[in-house]
């Protein structure tokens, strides 16, 4: 039986893969703070031949990056996918690395990014997941860096689910203006990953469903499903709760070739979503 390590396994998406590759007959092993701490050169070392497989999971996001220390985001987001592409190198050992669309943060977005572009990053933390790119690359691991953008699904909430308990609650969706993405499932993410760890592709992909949408034609489209008349209003810099918002729309051309399905588009896929959930948030 193939052995994975999750890194970051007890955080939002960690938690949702771990799950699904149990399900799938891995044998999962997983590292999280405080028992285990990624950006130690030392403690990477000494467990990455524990598992025949890595995939990270862990960030410092940029809510979090607001509170958390810079030195904790350089660890998790820069030294600890450096680590684990040098060990995983040297190791023989199959990685991917969980990137995130906010590396074109920087950038406007006239069409989709593809694989092939270079990031270019403002902000600290486009800045950080952008580095821990190179600093993954930098030893070439036999492995892939998987790039996400809009995802929903995840436990604990997200847009989705905030958008879901305002119009049930009969209050306004708030939506973020002037962002391009393409709304996506965790399943999508969990079958396409389940998909790269069976190729054991190599190099940069991009994974999102098919199409694009501005942040209100997703809230609206949550409307819809809910038969729900609650307006949809733009958030101003002010407004309190809101996560930070990176452009979204991503070029799916290289993973399209390692997939067994094809994507769904985004619209079908989230209105399916919202019907199979009812009273999810």
């Amino acid at each position: 039986m193939t052995t994975v390590g999750i890194i970051g396994s007890r955080g939002r998406l960690g938690r949702a893969v771990t799950a699904d590759l149990r399900s799938a007959d891995y044998a999962v092993r997983e590292y999280d703070l405080p028992e285990f701490d990624g950006g130690d050169f030392v403690a990477m070392e000494r467990v990455i031949r524990d598992a025949d497989i890595w995939i990270n999971c862990a960030e410092i996001s940029a809510r979090f990056l607001r509170s958390d220390s810079p030195r904790q985001a350089f660890a998790a987001n820069i030294m600890l996918p450096g680590h684990l592409g040098e060990l995983a190198a040297q190791a023989g050992r199959y990685a991917i690395h969980i990137s995130t669309s906010a590396v074109f943060g920087g950038l406007p977005q006239p069409h989709p990014f593809a694989e092939e572009d270079e990031p270019y990053s403002i902000d600290g933390y486009e800045r950080s997941r952008s580095n821990g790119e190179k600093a993954f690359l930098l030893h070439r691991p036999p492995g892939a860096i998987l790039r996400l953008g809009w995802l929903y699904g995840l436990p604990d909430g997200d847009f989705i689910a905030r958008w879901r308990l305002a119009a049930s609650a009969g209050r306004p969706m708030v939506a973020e203006p002037g962002m391009s993405g393409t709304p996506t499932s965790l399943t999508l993410v969990l079958r396409g990953l389940r998909c790269l760890l069976a190729r054991r592709a190599e190099g940069i992909f991009h994974l999102a469903a098919r199409g694009c949408a501005t942040r209100a034609e997703a809230a609206a489209c949550v409307g819809t499903a809910l038969k729900s008349r609650v307006p949809v209003l733009e958030a101003s810099e002010t407004t309190p709760e809101l996560d930070p918002v990176f452009p979204g729309w991503l070029q799916c051309r290289k993973i399209d070739a390692v997939l067994d399905f094809k994507r769904p588009a985004w619209q079908p896929a989230l209105l399916e979503y919202l019907h199979s959930t009812p009273g999810r948030g």
